[in-house]
């Protein structure tokens, strides 16, 4: 499986550089030679952008909470 470190040596570039073009970032300021050999390279590679798990909700993390009362006040 390709990384973005393959990738990143393969054009000669940091893979933040490489993360940056493939997330199509605009406030990037790289030429469009470097961003063509990128999608290239990747292409080429076969790479996959990895898909990150959701964050768990509450609901399902499995916690277990408590209820107490204070006994020990008078009424």
């Amino acid at each position: 499986m390709a990384t973005l470190k393959h990738i990143a040596d393969k054009a000669g570039v940091s893979v933040a550089t490489v993360s940056r073009v493939l997330n199509y970032d605009l406030t990037l300021s790289v030429g469009d030679e470097t961003k063509k050999k990128i999608f290239e390279i990747a292409e080429e590679l076969s790479y996959e952008k990895r898909t990150t798990p959701e964050t768990p909700t509450p609901e399902g993390m499995g916690f277990l909470g408590t209820q107490t009362s204070n006994t020990s006040r008078k009424i």
